[in-house]
C-alpha cells in the first residue's frame, strides 16, 4: 500500500490521482505535499486513507487552483472541520463535485453564505434563491402563454386571409359566368335580323 504520495513532479500533466484505500497520512501533511508540484490536478480520489490533518484544506487543497473533484470520505480530518461539505465548498470555488453529489449552483450559494454570514445568511440566501426560482416559473409560464397566444393570432389571421381569398375568387367565377350566359354570338345575331325583315 502507498504511504506517502511521490514523484509527481515527473507527471507535470497529470490531471487525475486516484489513491483510494492506502495508508496515506501517517506522517501528516508532509505525506500530500507532492500535491502542490502538480497544479494540474482536477480529480482527486484519496478515500479511505489515514489523514488526520484538517489544515489538509487550507495547506493543500485551496493551494490545487483546478480542483473540480474531490473524494476524501473514511478520512480522520472529515470530521474535524466544521460543517464539513458547506465549509470545503465555500473555501474551494472551483469545486464541481464532493464525494458522494455534485456540487450544484444553489449548493455554492447557500455555502458560500453560511460561511460568511452564518446560518442566518444562509436562510436569507435560501429565502433568495426560491424567489428567483419562482419569479423564472412564472417567467417561463408567461412567455408560453404569449407563445400560444401568438400562434392563435397568427392561424387565425391565416383562415381569414385564405376565406378572403376563396370569397374572392366565388366571385370572380360568378362574374365570368353571367358574362357568357349573357353574350350573343354575331352570326345568331345576323340570322335573327335576317329573319325579321
Amino acid at each position: 500500500m502507498i504511504t506517502k504520495i511521490e514523484g509527481l513532479e515527473h507527471n507535470p500533466k497529470l490531471e487525475t490521482l486516484l489513491l483510494k484505500r492506502n495508508k496515506i497520512g501517517k506522517g501528516g501533511l508532509d505525506d500530500v505535499s507532492e500535491l502542490l508540484k502538480v497544479p494540474s490536478i482536477s480529480v482527486l480520489d484519496i478515500q479511505d486513507n489515514i489523514i488526520e490533518d484538517e489544515n489538509i484544506l487550507p495547506e493543500i487543497f485551496e493551494k490545487m487552483p483546478n480542483l473540480a473533484v474531490l473524494y476524501t470520505q473514511n478520512n480522520g480530518f472529515c470530521k474535524k472541520i466544521k460543517s464539513y461539505r458547506k465549509t470545503m465548498i465555500a473555501r474551494l470555488p472551483n469545486l464541481k463535485y464532493l464525494d458522494d453529489r455534485p456540487v450544484f449552483e444553489e449548493d455554492r450559494r447557500f455555502a458560500e453564505a453560511w460561511y460568511k454570514g452564518g446560518l442566518e445568511a444562509e436562510r436569507e440566501e435560501r429565502a433568495k434563491f426560491k424567489k428567483e426560482q419562482e419569479e423564472a416559473h412564472m417567467k417561463n409560464h408567461q412567455a408560453f402563454r404569449e407563445m400560444m397566444e401568438k400562434h392563435k393570432r397568427e392561424k387565425e389571421e391565416e383562415e381569414k386571409k385564405a376565406a378572403a381569398e376563396n370569397d374572392q375568387s366565388d366571385r370572380v367565377s360568378e362574374g365570368s359566368e353571367r358574362t357568357d350566359d349573357s353574350s350573343i354570338p354575331t352570326s345568331k345575331l345576323s340570322t335573327y335580323n335576317s329573319e325579321n325583315t
